[in-house]
């Protein structure tokens, strides 16, 4: 029977614990890389749609502006025409 307090015993479960450890490290290392990696593709995933948002809204706006822009053209020439008279 072997006692507890042996110190081979010791030793044993001492070196067993050790060699888990630097069996569990690359191990643990390895899910942390892939964690990151996923972590970080995600990242640039959304980071490319939120661009592609931005400057959805940003042709948006170019858009409306433009149009605006050319309704007060058509207006001012309008009230133009109607005070002078067409040309």
């Amino acid at each position: 029977m072997i006692q507890t307090h042996d110190p081979a015993y010791t030793e044993m479960l001492e070196q067993t614990a050790e060699a888990r450890h630097r069996l569990a490290i690359p191990e643990t290392e390895a899910q942390a890389a892939l964690r990151h990696e996923a972590a970080k593709g995600s990242l640039k995933e959304a980071l490319q749609i939120r661009g592609a948002q931005e400057i959805n809204q940003a042709r948006t706006i170019l858009g409306e502006n433009e149009e605006n822009i050319k309704s007060e053209a058509v207006q001012h020439v309008r009230a133009h025409e109607a005070q002078y008279g067409a040309v």
